[in-house]
């Protein structure tokens, strides 16, 4: 229950990070928009896509808090049943990572294109899509 609720803030907040950063040039469709400056500061500066990192995590957050002993669908369910529900759920959630990821490698295409050379200097800088040292 403590490490699920420590993944949902902080993901989280990691996630309320990158929105704030991003200011008026975030929106849930892929677009450059009038006057679209390319981001590189604040959580930008250390993975270039830090929403999509937060996601799965926070999902997994939400998956140990909902089926940890003493939830109510541990309880109800009960271990067994709970357990397969985990399983489901741990591959929603794979299936949804991949998504972000063939999502951000989109996004990168269309960000290089937009800005050439100060895309290709950030993304020399801040090599790691999601996790910085990893991924």
């Amino acid at each position: 229950l403590v490490a699920g609720l420590t993944l949902i803030i902080s993901f989280s907040a990691l996630r309320f990070a990158a929105f704030q950063t991003l200011g008026r040039l975030f929106t849930y469709q892929l677009s450059i928009l009038p006057d679209h400056k390319l981001v590189t500061h604040g959580v930008y500066s250390y993975v270039r896509h830090p929403s999509y990192t937060a996601v799965p995590f926070v999902f997994a957050g939400v998956l140990l808090t909902a089926t940890a002993p003493g939830s109510v669908l541990h309880d109800y369910l009960g271990a067994d049943t709970t357990r397969k529900l985990v399983i489901v759920l741990a591959l929603a959630i794979a299936r949804g990572t991949y998504v972000f990821m063939c999502r951000a490698d989109v996004e990168d295409q269309v960000l290089r294109k937009e800005f050439g050379k100060d895309w290709e200097e950030w993304a020399r800088v801040v090599r790691y899509k999601f996790i910085p040292g990893v991924l």
